[in-house]
């Protein structure tokens, strides 16, 4: 499979799981909580299901590479590395996992910036490399959840019980995975500032969440959610 096809599936942008997981259900919180009017962009919006979740006041936009995505007056596809919307046009730009599919993360940031009104909102969630199921595997040699070495067999490296469970879901195609600490350094290069970041827990199933949820009190969790300012 070319990389290209690989991104460009339903299944790694705008799968159904967005529609129910608890990250989004934080995420949308965020957003809501934020002063209208305000326009919002939803990069790698998929199905855009968010644009029926944000409150009255919030303009919604979104872009997506995915082939499948509906365009219209609010929807664009996404054809290189410029994001395809009008300087300082966004006061929220939300990016829910997306970043760690990014080639080039600093090209990313630079739209970023551009897009986003002064002192605009950027909210990035990306899977954590430094969650307590990680820590675990890399103790006893397994590979580290969230990351993949072929596109033949996504489970290589991985203990047997998560072998199991992956076989049954779509290859993920991160290219770079971050920490709590490297997404907070990372956003400060590219002058981000008033940097607030939490773990979350994400819904595999009941038994992961209810494990998931007591170490993302401690900054475990399984996915990382930062938000912070464009500083111009």
């Amino acid at each position: 499979m070319k990389l290209s096809e690989f991104y460009r599936s339903e299944d790694v942008f705008g799968g159904a799981s967005q529609e129910t997981d608890n990250r989004q259900k934080f995420v949308v919180d965020l957003i809501n909580k934020q002063p209208t009017p305000s326009i919002l962009l939803d990069f790698g919006c998929g199905t855009a299901f968010l644009r029926n979740k944000v409150a009255p006041g919030i303009d919604y936009y979104g872009c997506d590479i995915a082939e499948t995505i509906v365009e219209d007056e609010h929807i664009r596809k996404i054809v290189d590395e410029r994001i395809p919307f009008a300087d300082n046009m966004f006061d929220i730009l939300y990016v829910g996992e997306v970043i760690e599919h990014l080639v080039d993360t600093d090209a990313f940031m630079r739209e970023a910036r551009r897009v986003l009104k002064d002192n605009g909102l950027l909210i990035i969630t990306t899977p954590n490399l430094a969650c307590w199921l990680n820590r675990f595997m890399l103790l006893f040699g397994y590979q580290p959840y969230f990351t993949e070495l072929s596109f033949m067999d996504k489970t290589l490296g991985r203990m047997s019980i998560l072998k199991r469970y992956e076989k049954q879901i779509s290859g993920m195609g991160h290219l770079r995975i971050f920490t709590s600490k490297g997404l907070r350094d990372f956003v400060k290069l590219h002058r981000f500032t008033e940097i607030s970041l939490r773990t979350v827990p994400i819904e595999f199933n009941s038994a992961y969440f209810a494990i998931d949820r007591v170490f993302a009190a401690i900054g475990m969790g399984s996915d990382i959610v930062c938000s912070s300012r464009n500083s111009k």
